[in-house]
Parts: structure tokens; sequence; C-alpha cells
């Protein structure tokens, strides 16, 4: 390196010491090779993404383009659905208008998303789960006029108070087929080009409003033209439709399948995404060929076809995607002997930012073999670039950890932040468009050109599979109460469970109002979705800095997470002692589960009008909740929608989660006249 870096010509004898090279040749053209990702392939698509499915409808007609349980639409049926609320919304709206869409997964959602583009708006998905406040404040974000929304998804929106025109599509669709009879002439969409934006989607925001991405048509395009050229979409292709609307990856599994004129299948909404018993049946009895999971849902997967000896429900898969996490070496060597033969496992990567993917590894047994302990992230898709920079944006040598840039067809920017887009989309030398800065840490494997990812530099953390920006929930704090002089937020990893803590500090000469843990628990809850929600509350006298003025995290107390397990107030602690006495044996088998879910010493006493998600527990854990109790009592959950996860997210108590177990059980011994008890 000393030799590459002092036998540089007198050319650069002025140059700053930070942009001479110590990168030799080899590794330059390295690195070069491993992103020369162009593909000579011409791909004869249309302009848009609507415009794809457009011309499959017309290929295809009676081919089935949506399933769901026993309801199905053919292309031609889903065309005629979408022109039914174009044919309304163009002559309302402007081109480009930015059309929100609020819906539970079911054809509406689909047809929502396609009618968006083909109106000439912008499409953008927002999450019936998150609560009322939040779902105002993003929609006021976007200064959208329009909102599309569902019969089970009115009753929110209206607590939001927005003056969106609101359009119920499950009851405008079946009136327009009554009112229409079944007359199949349309008008022809909007004409909208590749440069036209196609879609925004949140991302957690270091402020108190997460941040828009903007995609456009034209970058959208070339990422599926990518996945197309690793396997990750086919014609023949019946994808299951798993991802929340609020995740960029239901994008690739709604777009990317109906582009290639397959079947997308989509899973009830009170089972969902978390049903992981529910899943493996769908994908059996409607002979799905991929899915995109992350792993700790595989876990839940796995756990139930291993315990159920159900490896069959799995034959017709030719692709698991595996995105959103680290995979354990040790996972892919118990999983793989499960897959079916002919079976794909890729690790996909990427940012938001970056449209959907942006790395992709096909994973093997020697993975499971790997001293590293982790899968890599992989190499670049098709039209994907990247760069491992050091702080001065230079390339560094091989094996060395940098910063992440991703170049090629990346987002046009956030909605609304100029200051944000100037920070992360930086012209690096020897890119025609800018790249994007995603924070995150990596290095180049020298001995296998992969790309292995480290962790942030920034105050962005992964929880629970999730990007979770900490100042986004600081902000939140800050908002509830006028007392805070100081917070800080950081993630704690305990027992296999992630855990956010906040550390606030109060202002002593303040005299505004007292501080109050619920209510700031409260206004969380308002403002951030689930898997925001902090664990606990700590009180500092002073927040601990080092000599560089930034969080000294080694110096804050320690957090004692066995205080989950204390009365939050004096009317919980009466209710506590009652409960902890009068506790049944039905409610001791589901507090021994608790425990073991939680990673709790089973003689901790949860009382049982006790939160499960006030105890450190969130929705991946009440998953893994909800696979136990299917495996212990024996429970087939098809044959009854009474007891889904929907109904545990809802009454998250040890009481309440024994009586719905109870009552699923009498519904069971009356269909068999046989007395069932827990």
């Amino acid at each position: 390196m000393l030799t590459q870096l002092f036998s540089s010509s007198s050319s650069v004898i002025h140059v700053p010491i930070y942009k001479l090279s110590i990168v030799l040749p080899a590794e330059q053209e390295f690195v070069h090779q491993i992103n020369n990702t162009d593909i000579s392939t011409y791909y004869s698509w249309p302009n848009t993404v609507h415009e794809c499915s457009v011309q499959q409808a017309q290929l295809y007609p009676q081919k089935l383009a949506l399933e769901l349980d026993e309801q199905s639409l053919t292309y031609s049926e889903l065309l005629y659905s979408v022109y039914c609320l174009t044919n309304y919304l163009t002559d309302r709206i402007q081109p480009n208008e930015i059309i929100c869409q609020c819906v539970e997964r079911s054809f509406e959602m689909i047809i929502g998303m396609l009618e968006i583009l083909s109106s000439g708006a912008v499409y953008c998905p927002l999450s019936p789960l998150d609560p009322p406040e939040r779902l105002k404040t993003l929609i006021q974000d976007t200064s959208a006029k329009t909102l599309l929304i569902h019969s089970f998804t009115w009753k929110t929106i209206l607590m939001t108070h927005t003056s969106c025109n609101l359009i119920i599509t499950d009851s405008f669709i079946l009136f327009s087929y009554i009112r229409n009879n079944n007359d199949h002439h349309i008008t022809k969409p909007r004409s909208v080009t590749s440069d036209n934006i196609a879609y925004i989607i949140f991302t957690s925001g270091t402020t108190r409003i997460p941040k828009a991405v903007i995609i456009s048509h034209s970058h959208l395009l070339l990422y599926l033209q990518s996945s197309v050229e690793v396997d990750a979409l086919r014609t023949t292709d019946r994808a299951i439709q798993l991802s929340s609307c609020t995740w960029d990856v239901h994008i690739h599994e709604v777009f990317g399948t109906l582009l290639m004129g397959g079947t997308v299948i989509l899973l009830r909404s009170e089972q969902g995404n978390r049903n992981m018993d529910y899943l493996s049946q769908i994908i059996e009895i409607h002979q799905a060929t991929y899915v995109c999971i992350v792993p700790t849902l595989q876990i839940l997967l796995f756990d139930i076809v291993e315990a159920q000896k159900a490896y069959s429900r799995l034959n017709t898969l030719r692709l698991i995607w595996s995105v959103g996490e680290p995979i354990s070496s040790s996972f892919i060597a118990r999983i793989l002997p499960m897959l079916p033969i002919g079976c794909q496992y890729i690790n996909f990567s990427g940012a938001t930012e970056g449209t959907v993917i942006q790395m992709f590894h096909v994973v093997t047994k020697d993975d499971g073999l790997s001293e590293s302990g982790t899968v890599p992230s992989g190499q670049p898709m098709p039209y994907f670039r990247w760069h491992i920079l050091d702080k001065f944006l230079q390339i560094i040598p091989i094996g060395y950890i940098g910063e992440l840039f991703v170049s090629g067809p990346i987002m046009n920017g956030y909605l609304n932040r100029p200051d944000l887009n100037n920070k992360v989309l930086i012209q690096l030398p020897d890119e025609p468009d800018k790249s994007y800065r995603t924070g995150d840490l990596a290095r180049l494997i020298p001995s296998t050109g992969k790309i292995q990812l480290l962790g942030r530099n920034d105050f962005q953390v992964k929880g629970n599979g999730q990007r979770v920006e900490l100042e986004e929930i600081q902000a939140v704090i800050y908002q509830s109460n006028s007392s805070i002089s100081n917070c800080a937020v950081i993630k704690v990893v305990e027992r296999g469970r992630d855990h956010l803590i906040a550390y606030i500090q109060l202002n002593k000469t303040s005299k505004s109002v007292p501080f109050d843990e619920k209510l700031i628990r409260i206004n969380c809850q308002d403002h951030l979705p689930q898997y925001m929600v902090l664990s606990l509350f700590i009180l500092v006298d002073q927040l601990p800095f080092n000599s560089n003025g930034k969080l000294d995290k080694a110096a804050l107390p320690k957090p004692n997470l066995s205080s989950l397990l204390l009365p939050i107030n004096n009317d919980e602690i009466s209710n506590d002692q009652d409960n902890e006495i009068s506790m049944t044996n039905e409610q001791q088998l589901v507090h021994d589960l608790w425990c073991d879910i939680l990673q709790l010493d089973v003689d901790s006493k949860i009382p049982i009008n006790r939160s499960f998600f006030s105890l450190g527990g969130n929705s991946l854990a009440i998953m893994r909740l909800f696979a136990q109790y299917q495996i212990k009592f024996s429970l087939d959950t098809k044959s009854s929608s009474s007891f889904n996860i929907a109904s545990l997210f809802r009454q998250p108590t040890i009481a309440e989660h024994t009586q719905i177990l109870q009552q699923w059980l009498d519904h069971t011994s009356s269909q068999t006249h046989q007395p069932t008890q827990l």
C-alpha cells in the first residue's frame, strides 16, 4: 500500500493526502468487474408498470391474476375492476397527484394500486394498523386530496379527521359492476411517461415525520428487469403476497408478478402474514412457487412444518426469498435439507431508497458451514453498483470496513426534504448519476467478492426486522412532555429479544407538566408504529457524553428489564395481587408459555392482566406464541377464524388469551360433541 501511495506521479503533489489512493490497481479492477452489472437482454416492456399488466391482460385475458381462498379474478376481470375506478378518478385528479391507499389485504388493495397508476397518479400505501394520529401526519405530509379506503378501515380513517375525498373501494367496485351490468367498455388510461413517479413509500425518519421515498416508473422497471435476470420472477410464478403494504417488498410481490403474467395469492387479513401454519397450508393448497419472508418468520414456518412433519406443504416452492435480517449459518444448515428438490434459497438485501433490492446471494450448503456465522449479503443486482468508501468518499482496500453507497436505479429523493436529499444523494466521480449513501457499514470479502453488512454508522438500528430511526422516537418523546430537556433512545438485546430503551433527563428548573410515564407511553403508541414502541423509560439526572460531545452509551445505567414485571401504578398493584392469588390452572399453562417465549423464569409470576407488549413482547414474539399455542393445544385454525393472531393482539393479557383459547376449544368440542379443556 505504501508503495502504491508514494509511487504516485508528480501531478498529484498538491493533492490533499486523503485523496491519494492506497488501493492497488488489481483491487480497483476486481471491484470494477463486480460492478459490471449492465445486461444485454432487451425487454420489450411498455414504459410504465401498469401498462405491463394491461399487456398481460390482453395476451392472457382468462389467466388467473389474483386468488384469495376460494375467490379469484382473471386478468380481464382485474383490468375491468381497475378501469371502473380509473374512469371515475381520471376527471377528478391532476396528473402526478399523490393518492394514498389504506386498505386491508384484499383484491381491492391490488385493484387500487393499479388504478392509481392508471389514472396518472402516484401510489402511496398506508398501514391500517398504524394509529390514527400517525396516519393523519402521513396524509398531511403527502398533501393528498384523495384517499382510497376499505369498508374495514373507514372507521380508523374517520378518526384522523382528514379532509381528503374518501373512496370506499370495495363498495365502489361492487356498485360499478351492478350499474354497468358487466359492460366491458373502458376508457383508455391517462398517458404516463417512464420519468413519472410510480410510488412513494414512508420509511423511518429522524424527525417525528417519517421520510417519503420517491421511486419513478423507469427505475422500478429496471429493478424488476434485474429480478427477472436473477430468476426472482417468472411468467409461471404463483406468488404469495405476504409483505405488509408499508414494506416496499409488496411492490415486487404485486407489480412484479402481474407484470410477468403470474398469479398473486393473497392471505386473509385476520390471519395474514402472522400465522405460519395458515401460510404453509396456503402454499400447498394454492401451489405457490415463491414466497418472500424474513428469517424470524422462517424459523416459525419451519418449526410448524417440522413439528407437524408437513414437509410436503412446501413441495411446489421453487424459490424462497430471505430479506430484511441477517441469516445465521446454523439456520441454513438446519433448513436446507427440508426444502423441496430444485427450490432455491436466495438472500436479498437492500434499502427502500435503492428501489426494493440491490444485492443478492444464492445460498448453498457451504453457507451452513461458514466460519463467519452469517450468510453474506452478496453481489450487486443487475443494473446496480456498490461502492465501499471512507469518510472522504475515497475507495478503500478490499477487506477493510467502510460505508456502503449504491448506484443505479435508485430513488429520486425524499418528498419535501431537500435537506436530507443533499446529505444522502451524492455525486461520485465515476457515476453518471447520484448515488445513495446507505449509512450501512460494509466490507468486501476478499475470497468471494461478496459484501458483508456490519451494522449502521448513524442513529438507525434494525429492530425485529424493521428499520428504526431512533431520532424519530426521540422527537415523539420530546413532544410528549415539555419538562424533558434531553433524551436518548438505544436498542438493547436481552435473551435474543430487541428492546428500545429511552433515557430521559428532566429540566430541573422547569415548572411545566410533571413527568408522567403513562402519558408519554400513550403518546408514543398514538404516533409510532408498534415495532417502535419502547420497553422502558429510565430517568437520569444527566445524560453522559464523551469528550467528542457524543452520547457515551457505556456510561448509561444498565436497564433492569426485570422491572417490566413491576406494577405501573397503584391501581395495578391491587389488581396484580388479586390476580396472583386467583390464577387458574389454565391460566398457569398460558403463563408458562409466555415465560418460555419471553425467556423469563417460570416463577416470574406475570400478572394475568398485564399486557404482553408491556413485558417487552412484540409482533414477532406474539407470532411465536401463536405457533406454540397451535402445537401445545393441537389447534387447527383453518377450521375457525375466531382464533387468530389478530385476536391475540387485541386482547394481549394472560386472562384474555386463556379465555380466547378456551372459547376456541369449546367451539371445537361442540363440533365433536366432546368436552375439551386446556
